[in-house]
Order: structure tokens, then C-alpha cells, then sequence
């Protein structure tokens, strides 16, 4: 096969063919070191942080043993934890959860069908314990007998039913707020 372009214009040629290959290698890996080093950065940050929480668990230990070296301490850790033990511990005044929900659903009729129960304990007595009691009922008149025989009982201080519960007459979903010392 006969080449038809004079020797300098091969030359040159070949020699602009290797500078756009070289630069396709070299844009090819500097792609390839970002991308990687792109992937690499989520690790590096999960290993910084986890580092660090090593630190602080050692630090940590540290402190632990250096409180277990001395014998002094040991009678105030003693008593740390009897004082946990004693916040953990429920009041004997106090109705349990089980009791309080057990009194509602006792109250209810065959008529309505309770579907969540929702409660929100009450802070060492700053302000009272809560339940929502959402469902449905057949009629008003079930609705309205539970919403009595629930307030009656001496626990529950408030029973809040909104009146927009009444709208229907038959099939009526419900949303009950109750509150008391529980």
C-alpha cells in the first residue's frame, strides 16, 4: 500500500496521534484516581468516627479502672446506683399502664372497637399521664356511654371528645384524649 503524504506530514501525524493518546491515558486516570479516591471518602469518614469513639470509650475505661482503684469511690458508685434503682423502681401509688388500659377497655361495649392506644407518661408528677384512644363505634349512643362510664372512674381526670366525633351516626371513627395521675 503506497502512502500519498510527504514523510514530515506522517511525522507530524504520528506525532500529534501520541499526544492525543497520551492525553486520553492521562485524562482516563486522572477520572479513575478521583472517582477512587471518591469512593474512598465515605470509609475514611466512617473510620474517623469510629476511631473517635474508640478514643472516648477508652477514655472511658480509663476513668472506670482509675475509680476502681480506689476503694472510697467504690461505696458512691454503691449509692449511684441504688438512687437509678430507686428512679427506676414505679411508685406503689402509681396505676400501672396494663390497669389504666385494662379499666378502659373493660368500659367498652361489643358496639365499639378500640384500634390504637396511645399513652404518654406523666413526668414525677409535674403534669398528668395521657391516652389517646382511637376507633370506631356502631352508634352515638355507645359512644356516649363510654365516654361516661370512663369519666366516672376517680383516675381519669379529663375525658376530651371532640363534638366533630358525633357527625355520623353510624360507623363513627373516634378520637378520645384522656388524662389523669398515671
Amino acid at each position: 500500500m503506497t502512502n500519498l503524504l510527504p514523510q514530515t506530514k506522517l511525522a507530524s501525524l504520528a506525532k500529534e496521534y501520541k499526544y492525543r493518546l497520551t492525553t486520553v491515558v492521562i485524562f482516563t486516570f486522572v477520572v479513575v484516581v478521583v472517582l477512587s479516591a471518591g469512593f474512598l471518602v465515605p470509609s475514611f469518614i466512617i473510620s474517623n468516627v469510629k476511631l473517635a469513639g474508640i478514643a472516648v470509650e477508652a477514655q472511658k475505661v480509663r476513668a472506670v479502672s482509675e475509680l476502681q482503684n480506689t476503694k472510697s469511690t467504690s461505696g458512691t458508685i454503691l449509692k449511684d446506683i441504688k438512687m437509678e434503682l430507686a428512679l427506676l423502681r414505679p411508685d406503689a401509688s402509681e396505676d400501672s399502664v396494663q390497669n389504666v388500659i385494662g379499666l378502659i377497655t373493660k368500659n367498652k361495649s361489643s358496639d365499639i372497637r378500640i384500634q390504637s392506644v396511645s399513652y404518654v407518661r406523666s413526668v414525677a408528677g409535674t403534669e398528668d399521664g395521657k391516652i389517646v384512644v382511637s376507633g370506631i363505634a356502631k352508634n352515638r349512643k355507645s359512644l356516649t356511654t363510654l365516654t361516661s362510664q370512663i369519666q366516672s372512674n376517680s383516675i381519669f381526670k379529663n375525658v376530651d371528645l371532640p363534638i366533630s366525633n358525633f357527625a355520623k351516626y353510624k360507623d363513627i371513627a373516634f378520637s378520645m384524649q384522656i388524662s389523669g395521675s398515671f
